[in-house]
């Protein structure tokens, strides 16, 4: 894929994570313990709407310019309380998101394959993972959207944007062949043999970002990719607070 390619998926996905319709908020309303730029209440007592908009370069939300501060916590979702020793996570991520907005940090990162998290800590991933230890990329694991709709939610009424980063590189060799066996997209780690590594020296670069690497039926990687973006932009794209990255 051309750089040009993924350019144009970026402001597609923004336009789109910038549109539809905003789910109705039944727990708390946005602006409560607000940090300053968001959930600014009409004169009427009416909540204006909160989401994400584009002008020009720039982006606003709740109609007006704000500076992120943002941090990384890529497996919030994914991962539940560990099984072998204690890191403070319990898998409840609502007093994190309380803490986050006490601090005033209003974004943080999430990640749609968190390859690194060991299967015994792993929580969900947006495939299900059979039986066998093994994902089947053609079928969603249902438990892991729920959840992550449940975050955006949480976040949303907190005033947090959520920054939803859709692939990484896959470049090192332990991502292809199956060394890392929560990364859904090595041959090895999937129920569906796809996709293998076919140069033996870049892990799943090449076959990620050219659709070679094997098939799955009569479709190729590009086409799986596509299915997630189509996934991820209907399951949470018109919550408001959220913005799509394509490459980690």
């Amino acid at each position: 894929m051309t750089i040009r390619y993924w350019l144009a998926v970026v402001v597609a996905l923004l336009v789109v994570a910038c549109s539809g319709n905003e789910p109705v908020d039944t727990t708390r309303k946005a602006g409560a313990g607000r940090v300053g730029f968001v959930g600014e209440m009409s004169e009427a007592g009416e909540q204006l709407a909160t989401r994400l908009e584009r002008e020009g370069r720039w982006l606003r939300y709740g109609g007006e310019r704000f500076y992120m501060v943002g941090v990384d916590m890529q497996s919030l979702v994914n991962a539940g309380p560990w099984a072998l020793g204690s890191d403070g996570y319990s898998g409840d991520f609502i007093p994190i998101l309380d803490a986050l907005e006490a601090a005033r940090v209003n974004k943080v990162r999430l990640w749609a394959n968190t390859w690194f998290i060991s299967p015994e800590r792993l929580y969900a991933q947006p495939f299900v993972r059979r039986a066998n230890g093994k994902y089947d990329l053609n079928v969603w694991d249902d438990a892991y959207w729920s959840r992550l709709r449940s975050f955006v939610e949480a976040a949303r009424v907190r005033n947090i944007i959520v920054e939803y980063c859709l692939f990484s590189q896959y470049a090192q060799q332990e991502m292809a062949d199956g060394t890392r066996p929560s990364n859904y997209w090595a041959a090895a780690n999937n129920v569906n043999g796809a996709f293998e590594d076919t140069d033996g020296r870049t892990g799943l670069f090449e076959e990620f970002y050219k659709g070679t690497g094997g098939k799955i039926g009569d479709k190729n990687i590009i086409h799986y990719q596509d299915r997630l973006i189509a996934k991820a932009v209907v399951e949470i794209g018109g919550y408001g607070n959220v913005l799509f990255l394509v490459l980690n």
